[in-house]
């Protein structure tokens, strides 16, 4: 018996579903994403959302087709950023509350709700950490310790600056302290 599934649901998977799957349930499949597409399509969305300081980040469920994070919109709820968040607390928040709505998003996809286009262009990001993990010396305070924030999730790298990891903003100002007492 061929493989011909009702629906597919992808709540985590950080790879494109192929053409010739999604078209086995008449591309009756959905994703959650955690952005508020079409902004931060891709990878590593609520890291790029922290890192530019965006004031709210939030998630998608989104029918799936040959366009990465490109289908209609189901269903989408922004989430306001707070100031101790750090990207792995984030990440679960975000995720807690989008498993909150699957019963609904369920059944809509089951009723057959086509959903809403996505309207922009929005931005997308490719896999890898915002700016290679490296903590640039022309920003300011406030964009440094937004990134910090944004690198902690354990078990991935944290931020770096002159080659050291960095897990606080104290950490950044000690090195660095170091790095120019060294001049």
């Amino acid at each position: 018996m061929p493989f011909k599934p009702d629906i597919i649901a992808s709540l985590y998977y950080n790879y494109k579903v192929p053409h010739e799957v999604l078209s086995l349930c008449e591309y009756k499949a959905f994703n959650c994403h955690p952005s508020l597409l079409p902004n931060y399509k891709g990878c590593s969305s609520l890291t790029w959302a922290m890192a530019n300081q965006e004031p709210y980040c939030g998630y998608t469920y989104h029918y799936m087709t040959n366009k990465l994070d490109g289908g209609n919109i189901i269903l989408q709820k922004p989430i306001r950023l707070r100031s101790y968040d750090l990207q792995v607390n984030l990440y679960q928040r975000v995720m807690f509350e989008a498993s909150e709505m699957l019963p609904l998003v369920l059944d809509m996809v089951l009723g057959g709700f086509d959903g809403m286009p996505q309207s922009g262009e929005g931005c997308s990001y490719k896999r890898g950490a915002p700016y290679d993990g490296i903590i640039q010396d022309h920003w300011d305070v406030l964009r440094v310790k937004s990134f910090i924030k944004a690198m902690t999730h354990p078990p991935l790298r944290p931020a770096l600056y002159n080659g050291n990891e960095i897990l606080s903003y104290q950490d950044y100002i000690n090195h660095k302290r170091q790095l120019l007492d060294s001049l």
